[in-house]
């Protein structure tokens, strides 16, 4: 699984759409700190399953769903931010960070509003881009 988080994490750290809008620094693994700076990114790598054909499963091929999270202090920006990661990720293929991926296809979008919390003077805006990656097992 760490292969797979090395060219995810890699993917969104040297796209410039991307870290022109988020320094690559707020791009982080699981989850954000409540007062970690804005915008930010996060990651999360699901459970990876071979690829089954009728002939079977593929020798070679695993999916595994991906889940970018952007935050942010508006929802334009936060728009702005996934929409930049969709462009980023969607058919894309080739090699990045140590990982060979055929193909990343988008499966959905959300969006949300977290409201302050206890010392916070504003809420946090989300938006949650849901990728699905077939990349060669190692």
């Amino acid at each position: 699984m760490a292969a797979i988080e090395a060219g995810i994490f890699n993917r969104l750290t040297t796209v410039s759409g991307i870290t022109d809008l988020v320094p690559a620094a707020r791009i982080t693994p699981d989850r954000r700190t409540k007062d970690s700076p804005l915008p930010a990114i996060t990651y999360r790598i699901g459970g990876g399953m071979p690829i089954k054909t009728l002939q079977g499963t593929h020798a070679s091929l695993t999916r595994t769903d991906v889940d970018i999270t952007a935050y942010g202090t508006t929802r334009l920006a936060v728009r702005n931010i996934i929409n930049a990661c969709a462009v980023a990720f969607d058919g894309y293929s080739g090699s990045n960070g140590g990982v060979t991926f055929a193909a990343i296809n988008l499966d959905s979008l959300e969006t949300g509003y977290f409201d302050p919390t206890a010392g916070e003077s504003q809420g946090v805006y989300a938006a949650m881009l849901t990728i699905r990656c077939m990349h060669v097992t190692i």
